[in-house]
């Protein structure tokens, strides 16, 4: 399946920046910022809306720290960054329920980049449930993001994109 490619995010948080926090600053301030930057749904979560997969990935305090477990300092900076990341995710696997796992997942790829051209790319586990409150509607969970910097990419595409085949 050819999809479109990735839109690139733009990532303004430093090393530094992070550094600087502890995990549970570092949490509040994720969230502070998603509640200003994303809307919520009927039921007052926040939610950010994917492209690719057209669902809305709601966006709750334990997949923030449950992210935060692993390469804490990319992670962090992914955090701040969420939306943007989220919203222009593309899918690349998903992962069935079975013993290991309660859920079906899908299992999306985001990338972004910032001032001095570093890459920052991050792997999004989003857990498909049902909602039963108002009506049946299929959404996403955020469970799990893992952030890393990346040094070997593809060729940077004419308009700032990278190619939808894109690994590390």
């Amino acid at each position: 399946m050819k999809k479109p490619d990735m839109k690139v995010s733009k990532v303004a948080t430093t090393l530094e920046d992070v550094r600087s926090m502890t995990r549970n600053q570092m949490v509040a301030n994720a969230r502070e910022i998603l509640s200003k930057l994303t809307r919520k749904d009927k039921q007052g979560r926040v939610v950010v809306h994917n492209d690719d997969i057209e669902k809305d990935i709601v966006i709750g305090k334990r997949g923030i720290e449950h992210g935060l477990d692993r390469n804490y300092e990319y992670t962090a900076i992914v955090f701040m960054h969420l939306d943007s990341y989220l919203k222009h995710a593309i899918k690349i696997n998903e992962a069935v329920a079975d013993g290991k796992r309660n859920f079906d997942s899908d299992i999306l790829l985001g990338y972004g980049e910032n001032q001095a051209g570093e890459k920052i790319s991050a792997y999004f586990v989003v857990s498909r449930l049902l909602t039963g409150q108002d009506e049946l509607i299929e959404f996403g969970s955020l469970y799990s993001v893992r952030a890393k910097n990346s040094r070997r990419f593809c060729t940077r595409q004419p308009g700032g994109s990278i190619p939808y085949f894109y690994y590390y």
